[in-house]
């Protein structure tokens, strides 16, 4: 079982950078940053940008696995993404996941770039066309496509990326069209169990709905002829009615026990942040991952 953190680009990078170095130091498999342009309850205070954030971090660390999570059509381009990704995957030296979804209407930035609002249905076939593109675009050197959302021609990816055969692409995705996209081009998926980040759910009620998230997700592999086992599953644990992720080292242990008996492979919480959202004490938090941490990688 592995473990990854958040790191919430909330912070100037004079005071963010010990984080991840501190993330590198403890352990953690992956460190991943939120890919938004402001974010829920946080909108009106201090929110820095992932891309440049995840470069500086390839630079600064050198053994943990980095990401967006998650990156959107709300606000990317799937050529620039690409480029971004392809020279992040550099910078790091083949440590990067990029993460992508199809966004979150009630992230706040949801209209920040473009004023068009699609329905549920068209921001589904939206990100269908968004992760086949940015396939194309990190597998392939020169690149086209033409589609309902998104068109580009002769598109240049060189040199490319260091990983083979592209930069690996974790997937957010709870529904059944989503997860199409999931099982056709994901390395990884991820969900956050329980969907409503406003009305926090029970952990039973979480574990309930991952479960039931799996099954679904191996019969749309079932159905498309693809190896369930193959793609990686992530949980990326919310905030909760009666569990605190990071409240413990029981607590932390449990969570972790808990979904790799669903067959989850990894389970990523959130650095602790002094009040609201994610609100922890660092102090503990670093002492149950600085004990956790061994023991899960037996798990």
């Amino acid at each position: 079982m592995q473990s990854g953190v958040v790191i919430l680009p909330d912070q100037r990078w004079s005071h963010t950078m010990e984080r991840w170095v501190a993330a590198e130091e403890l352990g953690f498999h992956s460190a991943w940053t939120y890919d938004h342009l402001w974010w829920r309850s946080l909108r009106d205070g201090p929110w820095f940008s992932a891309i440049p954030i995840l470069s500086a971090v390839a630079c600064l660390t050198k053994n943990t696995r980095l990401g967006t999570m998650v990156s959107s059509p709300n606000i990317r381009n799937p050529v620039v993404l690409a480029k971004e990704t392809m020279t992040i995957d550099d910078l790091s030296g083949g440590r990067f996941t990029l993460g992508l979804g199809a966004g979150s209407v009630g992230a706040g930035d949801t209209l920040s770039v473009s004023a068009d609002e699609l329905s549920t249905a068209q921001r589904v076939e939206r990100f269908a066309e968004f992760v086949e593109s940015i396939d194309l675009l990190l597998r392939e050197p020169v690149a086209s496509f033409s589609g309902a959302f998104y068109e580009f021609e002769e598109a240049r990816m060189i040199p490319g990326c260091i990983q083979e055969p592209r930069v690996p692409l974790l997937i957010a995705a709870t529904g059944k069209r989503a997860m199409k996209a999931t099982v056709g081009y994901a390395d990884s998926w991820v969900s956050t169990g329980a969907t409503g980040l406003t009305v926090p759910s029970t952990l039973d009620e979480h574990m309930s709905a991952l479960r039931g998230q799996l099954d679904l997700l191996a019969s749309v592999c079932a159905a498309m002829g693809r190896d369930f086992t193959e793609l990686e599953k992530v949980f990326l644990a919310p905030p909760m009615a009666d569990f605190d992720p990071i409240g413990s080292l029981g607590e932390y242990l449990e969570l972790h026990e808990r979904c790799a008996a669903l067959g989850v492979q990894q389970v990523v919480v959130h650095w602790p942040r002094a009040d609201g959202v994610y609100a922890g004490s660092l102090d503990e938090f670093v002492e149950i991952a600085q004990k956790a941490l061994p023991q899960l990688r037996e798990l």
